[in-house]
């Protein structure tokens, strides 16, 4: 184990060496590598001969024309400048620059006409003061746009309408992309698009909407009552009575505390303080009770009748009868 310990740096060595050779003999493409000896992209062909080469990379490096020291800090080129991250220019070969200062905080982008400052970008047809002012194109223009400073106003506006905010999220506006309403939040408010409508008031309390040309809608007070349908099925909400139907006739009501009735295609069921009942169409099975007269079970053959009196019970096997307290058979 020691002779591996001591021989742990002189093959750590090696690999390092071994790597740096590599990264001499590969070169790099990237334009920021101009000012290294691993560039090996269009500027391939140096201008300076190798003779006057200066290479005691990273501390300094110089072909002419490019130059570097302790790169990536200081760099010159034909085509850029830096003194990172204070100040770096691109395009000294061009008429239009880019320039970063203390990147990355400032950019001039003259190509592109992209600047900003942060947090404010502007360019030739927007301005941002991020996150609250936004302007994009000429919303009072021809062709529209957007502009907006956050929450006081906010409008998009094109060729087909507008959709606008005041004092975001109280006051709107709107009449875009098949879409047209208003809203004064949270006193009323009414929006109609191609597949329904949607209206408020005194929100969160009272709503109604509607969809595919009434097929689908409800309306609601809150807490008073909810109504809602689909098609053919409905559903109401309230206290004390609910009720939902289907199609088909399936469903359920209550009234509480008085009745719960329900019903599918096979069986029913109806609960109450004083009579219940359930019955299942598919074997005629059931039982009912009316408190405290009587209860009456029936399923397949077998029977069962109760009184506070007597009562009776029937199998495929026996049967048998009672009165209370007098006989038994």
């Amino acid at each position: 184990m020691n002779d591996v310990m001591r021989k742990f740096p002189e093959a750590l060595s090696k690999v390092l060496l071994w790597m740096v050779l590599l990264a001499l003999c590969a070169g790099c493409a990237t334009p920021a590598m101009k000012g290294t000896p691993f560039y090996t992209g269009e500027y391939e062909k140096r201008i300076g001969p190798a003779e006057d080469r200066v290479n005691i990379w990273p501390l300094v490096y110089y072909r002419k024309p490019a130059l570097s020291v302790l790169w990536p800090l200081i760099e010159l080129t034909d085509e850029h400048f830096a003194c990172r991250p204070l100040y770096s220019v691109y395009g000294l070969d061009k008429q239009k620059k880019v320039h970063n200062v203390l990147w990355p905080m400032a950019r001039f982008d003259m190509r592109h006409k992209d600047n900003y400052i942060f947090p404010i970008f502007w360019g030739e047809d927007y301005c941002v003061a991020f996150p609250l002012y936004w302007h994009f194109d000429e919303p009072f223009g021809k062709d529209g746009g957007y502009s907006g400073l956050i929450p006081l106003w906010s409008l998009h506006r094109d060729s087909e309408g507008y959709d606008s905010y005041l004092l975001y999220p109280f006051i709107h506006f709107k009449n875009m992309d098949g879409a047209r309403g208003w809203h004064l939040w949270p006193l009323a408010g009414s929006y109609i698009d191609n597949n329904g409508l949607y209206r408020f008031a005194a929100w969160p309390l009272i709503h109604q909407w509607s969809r595919g040309d009434g097929e689908e809608g409800g309306h609601t007070f809150a807490p008073l009552y909810y109504y809602a349908h689909d098609r053919g099925d409905s559903l109401f909400l309230s206290l004390p009575y609910s009720r939902s139907l289907a199609q088909n006739g399936d469903g359920w009501q209550f009234c509480l505390p008085l009745f719960y009735q329900a019903r599918d295609g096979n069986s029913s069921k109806f609960l109450s303080l004083l009579y219940s009942q359930k019955r299942d169409m598919r074997d005629q099975s059931g039982w009912s009770l009316l408190v405290p007269l009587y209860f009456a079970q029936r399923e397949r053959e077998s029977r069962v009748f109760a009184t506070l009196l007597g009562g009776m019970i029937k199998t495929p096997d026996e049967s048998q009868w009672f009165i209370v307290p007098f006989c038994y058979r």
